[in-house]
């Protein structure tokens, strides 16, 4: 039984020693692998077109072909050179990406075996190579009650896998959560437009405000990391059952149809009262089940986006 007195779970990394490091870049490489297995071309091409740059840029006159749009006809060129070229130009991208992390104790919650932080890890993972790919800059911020992380974005693989690691590399975790103080932080520091990926339970949502005031300014998704248990009492019996974030704890018969049906009925209220909350801020959901493969409704979120 944890210990509703501090502050803080303390998770099965405590008390490794110098293995930590070596067993930490190990699960940093893995993970890097593992996504650029995943990344097929199409989630490339769904991901570039899901998330447009500024503006474009003259790249290069060429030769033009059958085909081509006779508006970007090079007509200076094409004067010197005695046929018909074209101007060609590129997407300016540079765009930012934020992953703003639960790092709360609820997040060690879930069928998989590293929790929905494990998930989180993987998702940051996946989409900071992504980013990294199409020459976006990506930051990261840890947040519980507090802001434990700011990470600013940069360019470059070596520091996408400083993301990963950071996310990985959680020891504590504390019993409360204050979505409110991260959209507030996200808000204040971040000057220019970014795209913001929220990650968490989210079964704290206390401030409608600070989600909307931030999604005026920046993309803002919510990956909502859930559950079979979120929706489905499992049937074990008499359990005693302790919330992790605040302590509360009650005695339920989990064969009880009756509690069943109440426990089914709150999870799918709470679920449509959460999605109406982001619709209100103009913020973009995705529920990713972390027990199952995490990259396909990302990739459909992507396929959405990138017809819109």
């Amino acid at each position: 039984m944890l210990n509703w007195q501090k502050d803080h779970v303390r998770t099965f990394l405590d008390g490794i020693s110098e293995d930590v490091e070596l067993s930490l870049r190990r699960q940093v490489k893995r993970l890097e692998l593992r996504s650029r297995n995943f990344v097929s071309s199409t989630l490339r091409g769904d991901y570039r077109a899901s998330f447009h740059g500024s503006g474009v840029e003259f790249a290069e006159s060429r030769e033009y072909v059958s085909g081509d749009d006779t508006r970007f006809i090079d007509w200076n060129v094409t004067a010197r050179m005695g046929n018909t070229w074209i101007k060609r130009y590129v997407e300016e991208r540079d765009l930012t990406i934020i992953f703003a992390v639960d790092t709360s104790a609820s997040q060690l919650v879930a069928g998989r075996q590293n929790g929905r932080i494990g998930a989180s890890a993987e998702l940051v993972a996946l989409i900071s190579f992504l980013a990294v790919e199409n020459h976006d800059r990506v930051g990261l911020m840890l947040f519980d009650k507090e802001i434990n992380e700011f990470i600013k974005p940069q360019h470059g693989e070596k520091h996408a896998r400083r993301l990963v690691r950071s996310v990985l590399n959680q020891k504590c975790f504390a019993l409360e959560t204050s979505i409110t103080k991260a959209c507030n932080r996200l808000t204040n520091v971040l000057r220019k437009k970014a795209i913001i990926f929220l990650l968490s339970d989210f079964t704290n949502l206390e401030d409608l405000e600070s989600l909307h005031r931030m999604a005026k300014r920046h993309d803002v998704i919510a990956l909502v990391l859930t559950d079979p248990v979120d929706l489905e009492l499992p049937k074990v019996g008499l359990v005693e059952i302790q919330s992790i974030e605040d302590g509360y704890s009650t005695v339920i018969d989990t064969t009880d149809p009756a509690v069943q049906e109440v426990y089914r009925l709150r999870s799918k209220n709470f679920s449509q009262s959460r999605s109406q909350i982001f619709a209100l801020a103009n913020v973009g959901e995705v529920k990713i089940d972390v027990t199952q493969n995490l990259l396909n409704p990302l990739s459909n979120f992507f396929k959405l986006r990138s017809v819109r």
